[in-house]
Order: structure tokens, then C-alpha cells, then sequence
């Protein structure tokens, strides 16, 4: 009997052992949360074919060592991604090679994002492939050999290139402080030039107070390009532009035919020169819009 009694309180303690363990796994919270205390005044962005790199100087930021004005607001946005990062679930380790290929986490295919406080590292996050269907990425966390499950979808928040993360503003100035805008039209007829002046009426000035652009990447020959406009306004400072055409040949589909037959016809694409920006830039359509409509009002 007493032997009987030992064996049921072994067991029982057996039991209430398991128990315990179960309830310490069941409490075992998988999810992670990375946060940053400070605010980092460099970015990095790494992929096996682009760098880009960002700097804070205390009031602006800055794209690659030519210095490009950044757009604030799109770098702090990624910022505040990297400043706190959830991981749902640990999903293996680097120490395995066939994790880092089927997580994509090799060279070949990541994206490397490093951030740094006075030339110290205070973030780094590797970024994996995202499983289909799911706003999530695979990706390794501050050089830890854990990889994670990582909450949002930050391959596609990070996959730019630099062009879109520049400031495209190429000058804005109160609409008040215009006193005048006028541009010169210039027309190529069989190579003798023209020049038309346009004033621009008063209650059309406030439209000349701000001017962007669609991109920077443009062509930096102009050697083959028309000047068009010169465009001109006289606030607190003189702000000039000059605008010119570039032709190119473009193939499209004959009228009246499938695809398959093509005529080639002349593309057209405007470059922008500003005294407000070293950097040439294009023109978006609707500034030239603009302009068209000032002429025919004029003529």
C-alpha cells in the first residue's frame, strides 16, 4: 500500500510538472518589438544594383554626396518604419544557408537598410522576400542571427530609387511678393528664331509662386535641343527658366492597323534650367499647358 501510495504521488507530480510547463509555454509571447530611442541623421539603402544614401544637417535632408535636396517627408516616413520594427514570429537562423536562400536574405536579393546617430550604427535591418498574400517581410534585426517575421510590408517601403526621394520643388515664394512674370516664346521656323514676349495678366501671377518637377533623371546633353521659353518673375528676387523641347523618334501603331505595323512619329519631352536649381529637370505637361493657354489668350 505504501508502495502504491508513492507511485500515484510521483505520478501526480509528473503531471502538475507538465502542467507548469505547458502553462509557461502557452504565456511565451513570440511577438518582438524593436525600438529606436533617437532619430538617426544617416540613412543607407543597399540592393545588389543601387545605393542611396541620406544625410541629416540638422535642418534638412541631403541625398548622396552631390547633396540633393531630399523630400523631408518621404524620408521621414521611412524613418518612422525603421524606428520601431514588429516581428510576429522567429522563423529560423542565418546560421543556416538554405534559410538565407529560401527567405531571400542573400546578397543577390535583399535590401540592406543601415541607420546611424553621430557615424554610430543604431539600426540595421536585412530584408528578406514577403509571404504571398501578407503585409509582411522575412528579415534579420540589428545583427542578430535570428530571422524574423516582420510586420509591414517594408520591401516595397524601401524599394525606391533616389530620384523619388529628392525634393522636386525646384522654387516656391509667396504669391504676394510677384510684382510681374513674363516669358519670351521662341518659334524655329526653317532655323530662323522668333521671339514673342507674353505678359502675364495679374490674376494669373499667383500660379508662377511655386514650380515642380516630375523628375531629375533627364538627359544632361542639350546640344540637339530648341529653346522654347524663357519664363521670368520678379518678386524679392529674379527667378528665371529656361524651358527646351527635345525630339526624339518614337514607334507606334499605323493608323488603321494592328500593332504589328509601325510608323514612326516625333516624341517630344521638355527640359527645365532654372537660376533656383543646379540640377536640370523636367518639364510636366501642365506647365506647359500653362503656357499655351497665356499665348493663345495673347494672340
Amino acid at each position: 500500500m505504501k508502495t502504491r501510495k508513492i507511485v500515484l504521488l510521483a505520478a501526480d507530480l509528473i503531471l502538475l510538472a507538465v502542467l507548469i510547463v505547458q502553462i509557461v509555454v502557452s504565456s511565451i509571447d513570440p511577438t518582438k518589438t524593436f525600438t529606436l530611442t533617437e532619430s538617426p541623421d544617416e540613412v543607407h539603402i543597399y540592393t545588389a544594383n543601387k545605393q542611396i544614401d541620406m544625410y541629416f544637417d540638422g535642418e534638412n535632408w541631403y541625398l548622396g554626396q552631390n547633396k540633393y535636396p531630399g523630400n523631408s517627408v518621404y524620408i521621414e516616413d521611412l524613418i518612422s518604419k525603421l524606428s520601431k520594427l514588429h516581428a510576429v514570429n522567429k522563423v529560423g537562423s542565418v546560421k543556416n544557408e538554405a534559410a538565407i536562400d529560401r527567405f531571400e536574405l542573400n546578397e543577390e536579393n535583399c535590401i540592406s537598410v543601415v541607420a546611424k546617430k553621430g557615424g554610430n550604427l543604431i539600426r540595421s535591418i536585412q530584408i528578406g522576400k514577403s509571404p504571398s498574400g501578407v503585409q509582411q517581410v522575412y528579415a534579420t534585426i540589428d545583427g542578430q542571427k535570428d530571422i524574423y517575421l516582420v510586420e509591414g510590408n517594408l520591401r516595397t517601403a524601401f524599394d525606391y530609387e533616389e530620384d523619388y526621394l529628392r525634393n522636386k520643388i525646384i522654387y516656391e515664394i509667396p504669391a504676394e511678393s510677384i510684382k510681374s512674370v513674363e516669358y519670351v516664346e521662341y518659334t524655329n521656323n526653317k532655323g530662323k528664331i522668333t521671339e514673342r514676349k507674353v505678359q502675364v495678366p495679374d490674376d494669373k501671377k499667383p500660379s508662377y509662386a511655386l514650380f515642380t518637377t516630375d523628375t531629375f533623371v533627364v538627359p544632361e546633353d542639350l546640344s540637339n535641343a530648341v529653346k522654347k521659353y524663357t519664363v521670368t518673375v520678379n518678386a524679392d528676387k529674379v527667378i528665371t527658366m529656361d524651358i527646351y523641347e527635345l525630339e526624339k523618334e518614337a514607334k507606334v501603331a499605323a493608323p488603321g492597323t494592328d500593332s504589328a505595323q509601325e510608323e514612326t512619329k516625333p516624341e517630344y519631352t521638355y527640359i527645365g534650367i532654372s537660376s533656383e536649381s543646379p540640377y536640370k529637370f523636367s518639364v510636366p505637361s501642365y506647365s506647359l499647358e500653362k503656357f499655351a493657354s497665356e499665348t493663345e489668350k495673347t494672340e
